[in-house]
């Protein structure tokens, strides 16, 4: 079962990759930059890492090579990268491999980690990853549901290539033209963009054909099979020979289309001196190049592989594949063929080199330590060198300076005092100037409120009277509410009296009958009976009291459960309405942008578009007298970053959608034409001359609106410069930064021409006059100055499908609640009926208690007829009170009408008196709102700065007499030293000026100065302070850089063991697909880690046996017959072919020992596959007859072309 589990995680993983690498192939098709393998080949050894990947992928499938694609989308990485890894020493290594690492990182799937450590990765890790995916090799592949999926991936492939059968435009042959070559003088070949017949006797040089493609196409004479050298190609009694191809280049992968044209001529000469060569020639024969690395650029391009053994196939080499070579022999022509071998070697090759790198490193890790210890030693005799130098000197300047010590410590403690007092003094004037321009602030706040303030008393005057009216309504109100009170009161007293009376006539009724009982039974003694009866009672009643208790405290729970999950259903329906808020917004935000998008004028106003074409038909009228307006300001201006775009939507407001006029009268003309549509933009009076504003610009190193966007309008820039100031607002992304720039200008302030600063996250750091930081209304609406608006669109949709999964859960929960709160409502109900229950059998049993009690007080029964005396009463009582009751109903009647009439007086009272307390509470709200607020900011701010003041001026006080006293005794002092010597500059402290001539004294006694030595040692401490630095530098470059390198490594090896799994899966599903065709069965079972491909077939006769139930068994290939191993042959090359990407498939001779059946079937099979497989051509090479073709479908796709005999060398093409 493990084993089985482990299968079925594995074949899941090789159908997700499959998925992953079709989805892949869709979205290449719509990216034509990125299907393209450029790759220099032309020197065969250099390790390109590119190169390997590429190339190998080509033998693969289209589908692998369009995702390994996505590893190597840099067209030019590999021409840059020759000959990376050849340096000649261990220094050239390093530098080199540097470049290399470089190339081989940036391809890395886009998986690498950005904030990787600089310790060397160990190549454990690496090879534990690589293990791991090898173990998913050793799983048996020929297990029954593996192979079922497997069929089905093939079958679902088969579909989709006959769904897009598409004539070849790229890489397939038109034609091919032999000169001198073999035994041809002068043969031209067209072929067909599909399938290809090469018929004709033995001897007619049919297979001279295929040998030319492939020497023309760069193929070593060696692997035709044919010859030695290319010289033994050329035709007998000939020195010169040459092969012609046209190659096909249309479509829009064609290979430099603009150069080449439709098709790309290839032309290779041979000569029986050696001297051979290439002219490749664009459409119209023009020589555009005669070099092999162009030629290796087209053919990596159209991923055509001429020395791959799969791609061009004789018969004899097939056959002894099948019937000879031993597995191992198979599976490593099968890694050859699909070139996974050279993309292992070229792997290994990477890793041995990396290897090195390590072992350089170690080496120069052992170095630095030395090299350290070294300059250390050279920089203490350096030190040692210099202290002795101009020791005199020096000790004549320190006795000056000794005796101005004390005067240069007094004076910049003076100094420093007077700065600090003119500090504080500029503190004390900024604070003064900030408490007037808060008082300034405040007034238009007070003006405000007390505007405000008198509209409310005169609403208040206004709805006196109907306040005086609804007090006499309601009144009246409360006195029918009286009355009506009285009334129930008197209805009750009845009901309850009616009930008495009713319970008294039941009472009386059954006393009489019980009378009557009891005169039956008055001898029978029933006293014991019910002291019985009456214990039990009680029992059961302290029974049925517990229970109520149990279920009053469940109930309290359950009221609790309720009111929690009610809670919890209110935040859920206030969180989902926020959702809905959202998206209705962000739907809006949408509908506004998708309507920008068709025409940007409209992302300012819906109307712009017809009010740009009144400008212009008024312009064409001529009735702008100083030229035609400029705007929407917003159409001209880009932004450089869109980051900033919400600041400066925000800075820039209401500019971005204004008009520009250059008179006062085409203003008014402008504003009616705005008016007319109601647009409210506004219009602003420019002047053409040109204003230099650049002089009032801050620094460069400062961001500021106008660097953040480009505007192609002089008049728009002036007026942003003069009306927004955009030249001196600076826009800095972190608020911490912007604090610290805020206050390096003069005395703290704000930089010089900086008038604001604005951050990303919203807030204006700094005010006029102020440090404060403010939080910005920033602009939310759509974007008006991108001119891209579909990123903002793609993300506001994300936003809305999210917005709507989270709504969709909010509801989700809501109605968990509503269900929660029903089963509890339920539970409760059940709870309060069972109290009901209860109670009702409690008062059951107390009500009979009482009556057995009341029996065992009873004597002697009463006298019958008083009874009934009593109840003639009763009933007499019972007639009085129900003629009141109905003249009560009548009263109550009549007060209700009256109560119904007074209370609607009301409610219209309400309505009027609602109307002007509305807009009293919103004159009020706007005092206790904003406007409270703000002045409330503003008058801390106000005693906080007063305060400020307050203790600046004493400080400055106390500061002022502190400088005259320090002055007064700086001036003695002064006058003392001046008498010693001329003032001279100190550097030193007094203490270390004594210290430092002590020291002085003494070295001239025990050293001297050698200038010859100081200088060398000073140039050797340079000289390995920079090797030094150097090669500690070089080491952690070189140590991130292999750690890149075998990250890189281990994810292309897990890419190889991937596709190695998938090919093999695909080839044996294929394998035995085809063997079906014919009756056949069999096998072919790969084991990668035995290195081992097993083919096995069972041919039809054997598959009857096995059909009438005897043992089954398959036959090894070399006990097949001729036609049978031909036939296997076949099934396998077809099953490999679906692993390539080569748009050429040629094979020779492929039917020569087939029977009529097997060759019947083989061709159908060649010509289904063919048909199958788009932009693929084959070229196939047969001695036998091919008139039987006709019934195998002849069409455009299919030609036939028919080699005359040797003797007249011409082609005949049907």
């Amino acid at each position: 079962m493990k084993r089985k589990s482990i299968k079925t995680d594995t074949i899941n993983l090789i159908k997700k990759r499959k998925y992953n690498s079709e989805l892949e192939n869709e979205s290449e098709s719509e990216n034509e930059n990125h299907n393209n393998f450029k790759i220099n080949n032309e020197n065969s050894n250099n390790l390109d890492t590119n190169e390997i990947y590429s190339s190998s992928s080509r033998h693969i499938s289209m589908e692998q090579n369009k995702s390994i694609n996505n590893l190597n989308n840099d067209n030019d990485y590999s021409n840059e990268m020759d000959n990376s890894l050849e340096p000649t020493s261990d220094n050239e290594l390093f530098s080199e491999s540097q470049s290399f690492s470089k190339k081989l990182i940036n391809k890395n799937d886009n998986e690498e980690d950005n904030n990787y450590s600089d310790n060397i990765v160990s190549e454990s890790e690496t090879d534990n990853e690589i293990n791991e995916e090898r173990n998913l090799t050793e799983i048996d592949e020929n297990d029954d549901e593996e192979n079922e999926i497997e069929k089905e991936i093939i079958t679902n492939r088969m579909k989709l290539n006959s769904s897009v059968k598409k004539t070849s435009d790229i890489g397939t042959i038109e034609s091919v033209e032999l000169w001198n070559f073999m035994c041809h003088e002068r043969l031209k070949i067209d072929f067909c963009p599909r399938i290809n017949f090469v018929v004709g006797h033995n001897g007619s040089g049919k297979s001279a054909i295929l040998t030319g493609i492939t020497v023309c196409l760069g193929g070593k004479a060696t692997i035709t099979q044919r010859a030695t050298s290319l010289k033994g190609l050329i035709k007998e009694g000939k020195n010169n020979g040459s092969v012609t191809i046209k190659i096909r280049n249309k479509g829009h992968d064609a290979y430099k289309p603009e150069i080449y044209g439709e098709r790309i001529i290839i032309e290779r000469r041979l000569s029986k001196d050696g001297v051979n060569g290439y002219k490749i020639k664009n459409s119209s024969g023009k020589v555009i190049a005669s070099n092999r690395k162009e030629l290796n650029n087209i053919l990596d391009h159209m991923c055509i592989q001429v020395d791959n053994p799969m791609n061009i196939l004789n018969q004899d080499l097939a056959r002894q594949f099948i019937s000879s070579s031993t597995p191992e022999e198979k599976y490593n022509f099968f890694l050859k063929g699909t070139q996974l071998d050279q993309l292992n070697e070229d792997l290994e090759l990477v890793r041995e080199r990396i290897d090195k790198i390590d072992r350089i490193i170690k080496l120069k890790l052992e170095v630095l330590p030395e090299m350290k210890k070294e300059i250390k030693s050279i920089k203490a005799e350096c030190k040692d060198m210099m202290a002795i130098q101009n020791l005199e000197k020096t000790s004549k300047e320190l006795k000056k300076q000794l005796a101005w010590a004390e005067i240069e410590e007094k004076e910049h403690e003076l100094y420093n005092e007077e700065e600090n007092y003119k500090r504080e003094m500029k503190n004390l004037n900024l604070r003064v100037k900030k408490l007037k321009d808060i008082q300034t602030k405040m007034e238009p706040y007070n003006t405000k409120i007390k505007t405000n303030r008198e509209k409310i008393i005169e609403l208040t005057e206004k709805y006196k009277p109907i306040n005086e009216k609804k007090k006499d309504v309601e009144y009246n109100l409360k006195e029918i509410y009286k009355k009506r009170t009285n009334l129930q009161h008197e209805n009750q007293k009845m009901a309850l009296t009616m009930t008495r009376l009713l319970h008294q006539k039941e009472e009386f009724e059954e006393k009489i009958n019980d009378e009557k009982k009891k005169i039956e039974n008055i001898n029978n003694n029933e006293r014991g009976r019910q002291e019985i009866e009456i214990e039990e009672l009680n029992k059961a009643i302290t029974n049925l009291t517990n229970k109520i208790t149990e279920i009053n405290n469940d109930l309290k729970n359950n009221n609790r459960e309720i009111m929690q999950v009610r809670k919890d259903k209110d935040n859920y329906e206030s969180e989902n309405q926020a959702f809905q808020n959202e998206i209705n917004m962000l739907n809006k935000n949408i509908y506004q942008l998708e309507s920008q998008k068709k025409n940007r004028v409209r992302a300012f106003h819906d109307k712009y578009p017809e009010i740009l074409e009144v400008i212009e038909e008024y312009d064409r009228k001529g009735m702008w007298k100083e030229g035609k307006p400029v705007g929407p300001f917003g159409l001209y201006i880009t932004l450089k970053n869109k980051k900033w775009s919400t600041m400066i939507e925000t800075l820039l407001k209401n500019f971005v959608s204004a008009m520009g006029v250059f008179s006062h009268d085409d203003r008014k003309l402008m504003q009616s034409i705005l008016n007319k549509y109601r647009c409210n933009a506004a219009v602003y009076v420019c002047k053409k001359k040109r204003i230099d504003f650049s002089k009032g610009e801050p620094d460069k190193e400062y961001l500021t609106v106008l660097r953040a966007i480009e505007c192609d309008n002089e008049v728009v820039v002036q007026q942003l410069v003069v009306n927004a100031r955009i030249e001196q607002i600076l826009l800095i992304e972190d608020r911490k930064q912007a604090d610290i720039v805020m206050s390096t200008g003069p005395n703290n302030g704000f930089p010089t021409n900086v008038a604001a600063c604005y951050t990303l996250e919203g807030y204006q750091v700094g005010s006029k006059g102020g440090y404060a930081t403010l939080s910005v209304n920033l602009y939310n609406g759509p974007p008006r100055l991108l001119t891209d608006v579909d990123d903002v669109i793609r993300e506001n949709k994300f936003k809305i499908d999210n917005l709507i999964r989270n709504r969709n859960r909010k509801e989700d929960d809501i109605r968990k609640c509503q269900n929660s709160i029903s089963n509890l409502n339920a539970q409760k109900q059940n709870m309060k009926d069972q109290l009901e229950k209860i109670q009702r059998e409690i008062n059951q049993r107390q009500s009979r208690k009482m009556q057995i009690q009341e029996e065992m007080e009873e004597k002697t029964p009463e006298d019958i007829s008083s009874i009934e005396k009593k109840l003639s009463a009763v009933l007499n009582q019972i007639n009085i009170l129900e003629k009141q009751r109905s003249e009560l109903k009548e009263q109550m009647d009549s007060i209700e009408k009256e109560e119904e009439k007074l209370t609607n007086e009301i409610k219209e009272i309400d309505y009027f008196i609602n109307m002007y307390q509305d807009d009293i509470d919103k004159l009020q709200s706007e005092i206790s709102g904003d406007w409270k607020k703000q002045m409330e900011n503003l008058n801390d701010t106000l005693k906080h700065y007063s305060n400020e003041v307050e203790s600046q001026y004493k400080s400055n006080q106390e500061l002022e007499k502190k400088i005259e006293e320090m002055k007064k005794a700086l001036s003695e002092n002064i006058e003392l030293a001046k008498q010693f010597c001329e003032r001279v500059p100190v550097k030193k402290s007094k203490e270390e000026l004594e210290n430092q001539l002590r020291a002085i004294k003494q070295q001239q006694i025990q050293k001297h100065f050698d200038h010859e030595t100081f200088n060398s040692l000073l140039n050797e401490y340079q000289n390995k302070t920079i090797e030094y630095t150097k090669a500690k530098e070089e080491i952690e470059k070189h140590n991130k850089f292999v750690m890149k390198l075998k990250e890189s490594v281990g994810q292309r090896m897990k890419k190889w063991y991937m596709f190695r799994t998938f090919i093999s899966m695909r080839a044996k599903n294929i394998f035995s697909e085809l063997l079906l065709r014919r009756g056949y069965t069999g096998s072919l079972k790969f084991s990668h880690p035995n290195r081992q491909l097993i083919l096995k077939v069972q041919i039809e006769d054997q598959a009857q046996v096995n059909a009438s139930g005897n043992e089954s068994y398959e036959k090894d290939p070399k006990s097949l017959s001729g036609g049978e191993k031909s036939f296997s042959t076949i099934c396998l090359l077809l099953s490999l072919w679906e692993t390539m990407a080569c748009p050429i498939r040629g094979l020779d001779e492929f039917d020569v020992f087939m029977d009529a059946v097997n060759r019947r079937i083989s061709m159908k099979m060649l010509i289904e596959s063919a048909r199958d497989t788009a932009q693929t051509q084959y070229i196939m090479i047969t001695p036998q007859d091919m008139s039987n073709i006709q019934d195998l479908g002849l069409d455009n796709s299919l030609r036939i072309i028919r080699m005359d005999d040797p003797e007249r060398r011409k082609a005949d093409v049907q």
